[in-house]
């Protein structure tokens, strides 16, 4: 759809120009969608579930969260995979089966530095079968992780540690040749652990309850059944400067089905 082509552009060179990760539209039908001064608006017709990377199902809360987001690999405005949160120069044993990654200076939006701990705390957190997510294999190229979501093996036996709060170790399953594509994905993302101990199950479940170390942070967002909210511009990102607009604003809009009357 040209109209959604447009603004998936927009957003992509216009918002995050050096590593921000890319928030793609392709989903909105022809919508209206207006940008005034540094605000962009769009209409949707789906909202957000969840903004837990743990426990997100939809399409729409995965791009969320890769909006607000970013782990130790991104993609930029041509969707190819580049270095983020890590600085692209990680030790690998001779084997191919360990890494240990340096991690960048990134904030949290509440000015909390990211830590290889978070890394840690969310990758555990996604494997443990208490955690109940319905996206924990994707973690299998990870030493363990396949006996510890099966429950087979304690969580503190899945292949990652921090050795210090600047890196990051982590064992693989098998020799993985993708392995900086995996660590570009949502289910890969680090959690606040401070943060989301601190909420217990309410993390993720509203504006107030989830922090932001990307571009944007979400404002204005009650839960799952909200029609309206924001990304607005997270001054504790690394590269915010180069972030164009300020707010993105989303409404979600009646989408017409077949049985409608006027169709």
């Amino acid at each position: 759809m040209k109209q959604s082509t447009t603004i998936q552009l927009i957003i992509t060179t216009g918002i995050l120009l050096l590593i921000g990760t890319t928030y793609g539209v392709n989903h909105v039908p022809n919508q209206t969608k207006t940008i005034s001064k540094q605000t962009l608006n769009i209409g949707t017709n789906t909202p957000i579930e969840t903004m837990d990377s743990n426990l997100y199902t939809s399409h729409e809360a995965y791009e969320a969260l890769h909006a607000t987001m970013i782990g130790l690999y991104s993609h930029n405005a041509k969707n190819q995979v580049i270095p983020a949160i890590s600085d692209n120069h990680p030790q690998k044993s001779h084997t191919g089966l360990t890494y240990v990654f340096t991690l960048r200076k990134f904030k949290w939006s509440n000015g909390d530095t990211v830590r290889a701990q978070d890394f840690v705390y969310a990758w555990r957190r996604q494997v443990d079968p208490k955690t109940n997510s319905r996206n924990a294999s994707r973690l299998d190229f990870i030493k363990n992780a396949a006996a510890v979501r099966t429950g087979s093996k304690p969580v503190t036996q899945l292949g990652i540690k921090a050795l210090d709060s600047q890196h990051l170790q982590i064992k693989l399953s098998a020799p993985t040749p993708y392995l900086t594509q995996l660590l570009s994905d949502a289910t890969t993302l680090p959690i606040n652990q401070r943060f989301a101990e601190k909420l217990g199950t309410q993390y993720g479940d509203s504006a107030t309850h989830v922090l932001s170390d990307g571009p944007y942070a979400i404002s204005g967002w009650s839960g799952s059944k909200d029609k309206n909210w924001a990304f607005i511009k997270n001054n504790q990102y690394r590269f915010n400067d180069r972030v164009k607009v300020d707010r993105v604003a989303f409404q979600v809009i009646h989408s017409a089905q077949k049985n409608d009357p006027l169709i």
